[in-house]
């Protein structure tokens, strides 16, 4: 949730200011809190989707990923991402990220 909630502020601030984003933020601080109803807007979408389940990260994850960074080359948040994807046996992740092609038996699915 804090990538899409990070993204989801990168976005509005560009729309707002017609700039780089992260120049923007890093020029105006206060610009994080002015784009917060909008990030926030969109998660409660997201927490609105029926069937959603957040998960926690276990003691158990963080040796799992460390062997995904290893393995794989992934960094860490996409490491993790895959540890607790596959301790549930869940095997599709929406993503842009190609990185998550690497790892076998793993489908990718990819934003229109």
């Amino acid at each position: 949730m804090d990538e899409l909630a990070y993204k989801l502020m990168l976005r509005r601030v560009e729309e707002l200011y017609r700039r780089n984003p992260l120049k923007v933020l890093k020029e105006n601080r206060k610009v994080v809190a002015e784009v917060a109803p909008y990030v926030e807007k969109g998660i409660s979408i997201i927490l609105g989707m029926e069937g959603l389940q957040i998960l926690s990260v276990e003691p158990f994850h963080l040796e799992d990923f460390i062997e995904y960074m290893k393995n794989y080359s992934l960094p860490p948040r996409d490491s993790l991402h895959i540890a607790v994807m596959t301790s549930i046996n869940c095997m599709n992740i929406a993503s842009a990220d190609e990185d998550f092609d690497a790892i076998p038996g793993i489908v990718r699915w990819t934003p229109v």
